[in-house]
């Protein structure tokens, strides 16, 4: 295979004989780009400056600044099958470089820093990478929710992270001891040399991408539900994200909604996850049923809530998982895979949102809110969504129609929105995302459509805005 390796420092320069730089030795990126070599692979390294010896066998690129590096890397990943970000990169970069020395003159001096790109946060879009995305992140604290966080703001298959504020570990040392943070499982490395956790990690990196999901030492088993439904929601997103912009087959198509294959494909994907881990489950999906339909669990899943926005190429869309048991959901995770946002619940603990907690808003006034109407696909919604919409845009400080009823719970979950009120809508849409707003402190009031199964009205907002008015 084709690797891509970053590595080393980036010397961002404040003058002609000064530049901003970190403790990177750059012996990880190094380790990882033998490592891979010896297993047989082409790797090209992309390294800051760094007092080591290129690796035998090698391709080699040196740059000195976070731009040159974004240029290099933005120019060669395209043809790569894993691109593992190992490089400490500057975050900020002086706005100005001064073309003389600057002489000392008075006790302070105040520089001007400006944020750079985003290297591994490209990858995805706009390099258009879509091999195995693998980053490091160097964290002093809340290592496994920092990198974890990392994972899904960068799109990332994998994230190795390393504490260090612990003496003899990480920057300028010959060893190591890392955190290796999956979508839905992490699993620890014991501290070893940089060179012996180096073939550890290229064999984990190298059985992620073949799709072999075995893991190393001191996995956590079981995964717990909540896990698990995380990682088939990442999972699919990372198929829908990769389809995204192009020309999708169309299995049905009615005056209001469109079926796609890739519906199918990514339910299936899901299907695998979940019942690869709970065989004994049952599964409600958009797309059919599958399992043990006598099970008292039943996993409720829509796989792409928001077909119509994503044939046509609007980026907003998400994979919404929820898991009832006995009649009452208890598990709900929501992933939105063009913005890298996943929300997640258990019964009785907090919503969040990538892993940070989240509250519904506290607005009250109808003026000052923000409401979600939608209107269906038969005609009597539509007609009472319009009507709906109609009183409601008279009164709220905005109306929203966005296409996707999960997104838009989530939204009201993060306070983003005040309401969402809708006369039809399935269950696979909304089960997730009622136990988020309930667990963020808001309200959600379902009624049963008569003569659809699991067919319901809704009005769920942060259970503070008055809407009685307007239903």
């Amino acid at each position: 295979m084709k690797v891509l390796v970053t590595s080393g420092p980036t010397r961002e320069p404040i003058d002609p004989v000064r530049f901003l730089t970190n403790r990177s030795s750059g012996k990880m990126g190094y380790a990882l780009a033998g490592a891979f070599t010896h297993e047989g692979h082409s790797v090209l390294l992309v390294s800051g400056p760094t007092n080591l010896d290129v690796p035998a066998n090698v391709d080699f690129i040196p740059v000195e600044t976070a731009a040159e590096m974004h240029d290099v890397v933005s120019k060669h990943i395209g043809r790569m099958d894993i691109a593992v970000f190992a490089a400490a990169v500057a975050d900020y970069t002086p706005a100005t470089v001064q073309p003389r020395k600057i002489k000392k003159s008075g006790d302070t001096l105040a520089l001007e820093l400006v944020r750079t790109a985003d290297i591994l946060g490209s990858a995805r879009q706009p390099f258009g990478f879509t091999g195995t995305l693998v980053g490091f992140a160097a964290e002093t604290e809340n290592l496994e929710s920092n990198a974890r966080e990392k994972l899904i703001r960068k799109h990332c298959d994998l994230v190795i992270a390393n504490d260090v504020s612990k003496p003899g570990m990480g920057f300028d040392s010959d060893q190591n001891e890392v955190l290796l943070v999956y979508p839905g499982r992490t699993e620890s490395l014991p501290a070893a040399s940089k060179h012996e956790l180096s073939l550890q990690l290229v064999d984990a990196i190298v059985l992620l991408s073949t799709n072999d999901s075995q893991p190393l030492t001191n996995h956590r088993f079981p995964m717990t539900d909540l896990e698990l439904a995380t990682q088939a929601a990442l999972e699919a997103g990372k198929l829908i994200r990769q389809n995204f912009g192009s020309d999708a087959t169309v299995d049905e198509a009615t005056h209001h909604d469109i079926k796609l294959a890739l519906d199918k494909e990514s339910q299936d994907l899901i299907t695998g996850i979940l019942l690869g881990a709970r065989p004994g489950d049952a599964l409600y999906g958009e797309e059919g049923l599958a399992g043990n339909q006598d099970s008292p669990r039943q996993w409720i899943v829509d796989p792409i809530d928001g077909t119509v926005n994503f044939f046509y190429s609007i980026p907003h869309f998400c994979v919404s998982i929820a898991l009832r048991v006995a009649g009452e959901i208890v598990v709900g995770v929501i992933h939105d895979p063009m913005v890298g946002e996943t929300w997640t619940v258990e019964k009785g603990g907090p919503a969040m949102l990538n892993g940070r907690p989240i509250q519904v808003s506290k607005r009250e006034d109808l003026a000052e809110s923000i409401l979600y109407v939608g209107c269906g696909k038969d005609e009597e919604s539509l007609r009472s969504g319009i009507e709906r919409f109609h009183r409601a845009s008279l009164r709220a400080r905005k109306m929203r129609m966005m296409g996707s009823a999960a997104l838009g719970m989530a939204y009201i979950a993060s306070g983003r929105i005040d309401a969402y009120i809708e006369s039809r809508i399935s269950l696979w849409d909304i089960a997730a995302g009622q136990l988020l707003i309930e667990s963020a402190g808001g309200k959600v009031e379902l009624t049963a459509v008569p003569g659809h199964a699991d067919a319901w009205s809704i009005v769920a907002s942060n259970g503070r805005v008055p809407l009685d008015e307007i239903l």
